[in-house]
């Protein structure tokens, strides 16, 4: 699971088994909710620390997409 300072983010990589768990979640609780519901997948889990915090940014849409192009050019600009 993706982390900055810490601080989990979305959980991007899963184990086989899992993805037909995943497929039937609905709505926008994604993979915190299945980790929610079952416990016994905390000890399947592994922090794994960003080197930036924009990779725990959340694109689930075009305009999240744009948002987070517009968010990092204009950090290049200002570096």
């Amino acid at each position: 699971r993706l982390a900055w300072r810490g601080r989990p983010g979305a959980p991007v990589l899963w184990p086989h088994d899992l993805l037909g768990a995943l497929a039937h979640i609905e709505g926008d609780a994604g993979g915190t909710a299945l980790l929610a519901r079952h416990a016994e997948l905390s000890s399947r889990v592994r922090l794994v620390e960003a080197a930036d915090e924009w990779e725990l940014a959340d694109v689930d849409t075009a305009e999240d997409l744009e948002r987070l192009e517009a968010a990092l050019l204009g950090r290049e600009e200002t570096a």
